[in-house]
């Protein structure tokens, strides 16, 4: 069949157009003309179709291109197939026909030289007279009469459209095709044609086509080859291969113009042609590894134009070894060892000893050759020695694995690395109490082979903070345990700051060890027992004693006033179940709710007592520790109406007859353990009851009174309050809150730790807002809304806020066995 069911083929080989036509009448039997658009020496022209050439018929070439062929023969070498599909084809037919005879389709025309050399190609071209676009003359040579038109299709193969007539013998047919459809039509009779040649490009071809090899040992292998000569190249043809280490000689050989042999190249064979050629043997050698793998035969001429490429397949059957690195770089440290591994693998059968060595060590390294015996698979090291005098860097190593002839070889390299001393502050950091010294505990370790003496010193020191710098001496791998002092003044800011240890052997990229440098404020003792704590102008009271008598029941309390950590003289109070309340003037008022009986101790220690009206048994819930503008003391009072109880805000100023109600009654809930505050102008009071959102704001000056939401939810469950009678109230985990007197509410952001609490403002800075948290005391400033966080000693037992700024911190430290209370003053 025609198509044989794989589609249609594209007959022609690209050919350039015609630059002037030359009209050649188309005729069935013979093929004439002028060729145009290349020229051609004197030569044979054989007929042929895509893929077969035929003997039987042939033509001549007189340079430059005249071109004459009679077709007198039938066909030989070249295979029939039906006009139309054969039954059973998977292909049909639709139309008419009359007979399915064989035919052969030869679609062009082979030049080759008088020597045989391969030349070019000569397509017939329609001038005139054709019906389909690019079509071209083929010839088919019919053994019967026949004729068809219509379509053969098949399937997703193709189709052919016929409209064709043939007589037996010899037939011009128009031809042409595209990606789905081959087309025959038998061409006009008026139709012109003109002959299109085509040179071959300059190359060589050869025989075999592909070249296999195999080693069995080292000797060379021989492989017979053909080369021809294809488009007229004659000269000097150079031969390599693409594959390190494999060679190939002769490595240039000379085409020349040979007589005919009695080798045929398969492009002609069967014509009786005798093309150039040679027959030469080609000797193979390989020294690369033990592999298989393709390569490429590469032919080029003298100039360097390629010419040919074959494929190649190099098979190793060596008894051989090959050896891989599991990890090509290996670390050495001077004065140390390191170790190499290696994994040989044998291969077709190898076995003996195989000696590893390194190359390319740089001076202060020495590696002793290893041998293997190897009968299948090894895994060894080849171990590396450094000195003192080895340097550090990176350096290329070549690995080398021998056994008789056989060499495989790996890169590796070698890392040297620097030796240095690294630093470590040891808990990661240290304390430091302001105006006195400190020390930094530090541990220096040899890396590396470091040996020798270095000097550490600390930088990025908070400003009045310098430290000594240390120097130690080291043996390599040791590790040394030093410490540093530290100073501070008087100016010193209080905080936890950041700093670094460094040194100068430091290795590359180390930038030191990282601390925390903690300067704490001055603290001072004042025993094993110490409590309630009261401010006291520009001091505080503290009770430093307490007695109490089991028979009797009675209590005594000795308070002692201290003014930047000294004391004064102690007083002692008989009654010590009291409440204390200090004055503007730092006095400390303290009152018996059981007796109302009252002590007064003035800042020189000087005692004088009164009665007071602040009774228990008078419902006094709750009283301010501190006494407003006009000295009074606030409180809450409870009222019986109708035997119900309610509470009402009151005063009552030291040696007035009684208490003062201070507004209409108000539920002010649950009162015990709730928070009273005084602003330190004295003008404003604010109430807080055990339930925490709800508040009373007074205007001390106005009386006014209202009630104010200071949190909502209980979430801001601590407040302070300002000057100007804003509150600010704060919880755990939230942020900073501001109730302003139009009621407007504000949310900040503080950054850094949170305070658990606020205690209250600054009396020098009044955006100066103190409170307390887990880390320490907390100095915020509402302006600025930075937050710092100020470390104390121990765990805060009590704030107080001096008159002239600042704060006082009651803090306590101790064991299962032992307390100590002390004075610590901020900032």
């Amino acid at each position: 069949m025609l198509l044989a069911c794989t589609g249609p083929q594209n007959p022609e080989p690209p050919t350039p157009p015609s630059p002037e036509p030359v009209k050649t009448t188309l005729k069935d039997d013979i093929i004439s003309g002028e060729v145009v658009g290349t020229t051609f020496p004197h030569g044979k022209v054989l007929l042929a179709s895509l893929n077969e050439i035929s003997a039987s018929n042939e033509g001549t070439i007189t340079a430059p291109g005249t071109l004459r062929f009679p077709l007198t023969q039938r066909p030989s070498q070249v295979t029939p197939v039906t006009l139309l599909p054969p039954q059973n084809s998977g292909c049909t037919f639709t139309g008419s026909s009359s007979g399915n005879t064989n035919i052969y389709r030869l679609s062009r025309l082979y030049v080759v030289s008088t020597d045989g050399d391969p030349m070019g190609t000569v397509t017939e071209h329609f001038l005139s007279g054709a019906t389909l676009s690019g079509s071209v003359v083929a010839r088919i040579y019919s053994e019967q009469a026949a004729s068809a038109q219509g379509v053969a299709s098949c399937g997703m193969s193709g189709r052919v459209e016929y409209d064709l007539k043939l007589k037996q013998g010899w037939n011009a047919v128009e031809y042409a095709s595209n990606s789905t459809t081959l087309f025959m039509r038998t061409p006009s009779a008026e139709a012109r044609t003109e002959l299109r040649g085509l040179r071959f490009t300059p190359s060589v071809v050869t025989s075999p086509s592909s070249l296999n090899i195999t080693l069995t040992s080292d000797d060379p292998v021989q492989v017979p080859v053909t080369f021809f000569q294809v488009g007229g190249f004659s000269g000097e043809l150079r031969l390599s291969t693409s594959l390190p280490g494999l060679t190939v000689e002769p490595a240039t050989i000379n085409l020349s113009a040979l007589s005919a042999q009695q080798h045929v190249h398969p492009f002609l064979a069967g014509l009786g042609l005798a093309p150039q050629r040679l027959n030469t043997t080609l000797t193979f050698r390989y020294s690369g590894p033990a592999n298989t793998q393709s390569f490429e035969l590469r032919m080029t001429s003298a100039s360097g134009a390629a010419l040919n490429t074959i494929l190649g397949q190099l098979r190793d059957e060596r008894p051989s070894f090959s050896m891989r690195l599991p990890n090509a770089q290996v670390t050495l440290e001077r004065n140390g060892s390191a170790k190499l591994a290696l994994q040989l693998q044998a291969h077709n059968q190898f076995k003996g000893p195989v000696t590893l060595s390194l190359l390319g060590l740089p001076d202060g390294v020495s590696a002793a050759a290893t041998e293997v015996n190897l009968t299948d698979t090894a895994a060894t090291q080849v171990q590396l020695t450094g000195a003192n005098q080895l340097l550090a860097g990176s350096y290329p190593l070549k690995v080398q694995a021998r056994s008789g002839k056989l060499l495989v070889e790996a890169a590796a390299s070698l890392y040297v690395p620097q030796p240095a001393a690294t630093l470590e502050i040891l808990t990661g950091s240290a304390q430091v109490d302001r105006g006195k010294s400190g020390t930094v505990q530090l541990r220096v370790r040899s890396v590396h082979g470091f040996g020798g003496r270095t000097t550490v010193t600390l930088r990025d020191l908070p400003p009045g903070v310098t430290a000594d710098p240390v120097t130690v001496d080291l043996t390599p791998g040791a590790t040394a345990d030093i410490q540093t002092t530290v100073y501070t003044t008087a100016e010193t800011a209080l905080g936890i700051f950041n700093f670094k240890a460094t040194s100068p052997d430091l290795a590359p990229g180390d930038t030191g060890a990282s601390g925390r440098l903690r300067v704490l404020p001055t603290s001072f003792l004042l025993g094993q027992e110490a409590g309630a704590l009261t401010p006291s102008a520009h001091g505080v009271w503290v009770r430093t004693a307490s007695t109490f008598n089991p028979q009797t029941g009675a209590e005594t309390a000795t308070f002692t006033r201290y003014v930047n950590g000294v004391p004064s003289a102690p007083v002692t109070i008989p009654d010590s179940g009291v409440t204390r309340v200090s004055t503007s003037q730092g006095d400390l008022l303290v009152l018996s709710q059981r007796t109302g009986n009252g002590w007064k101790i003035d800042v020189h220690g000087q005692v004088s007592t009164f009665d007071h009206p602040l009774l228990y048994n008078r419902s006094i819930f709750a009283m301010t520790a501190t006494t407003d503008a006009q000295g009074r003391i606030w409180l809450i009072q409870g009222t019986s109406t109708s035997g119900a109880v309610t509470s009402q805000l009151a005063y009552w100023a030291p040696g007035a007859d009684d208490i003062v109600p201070a507004g209409s009654d108000v539920n002010y809930g649950y009162v015990y353990r709730s928070t009273f505050l005084i602003s330190n102008n004295g003008r404003f009071v604010v109430f807080q009851g055990q339930e925490g959102d709800m508040a009373t704001l007074t205007d001390t000056t106005s009386m006014a009174t209202r009630k104010v939401d200071v949190g909502g939810n209980n979430q801001h469950t601590h407040i302070a309050v300002d000057n100007s009678g804003n509150i600010w109230s704060i919880g755990t985990g939230l942020g900073l809150r501001r109730l302003g007197l139009n009621g407007a509410v504000t949310l900040f952001n503080l950054p850094g730790d949170r305070p658990n609490q606020v205690i209250g403002f600054d009396h020098a800075q009044p955006n100066w807002l103190w409170g307390t948290g887990y880390a320490g005391a907390s100095l915020i400033d509402v302006e600025t809304l930075s937050n710092r966080t100020l470390p104390v000693h121990g765990l805060i037992e009590g704030l107080a806020l001096n008159s002239q700024g600042g704060a006082t911190l009651l803090t306590r430290n101790g064991t299962m066995t032992s307390t100590s209370y002390f004075l610590e003053y901020l900032p």
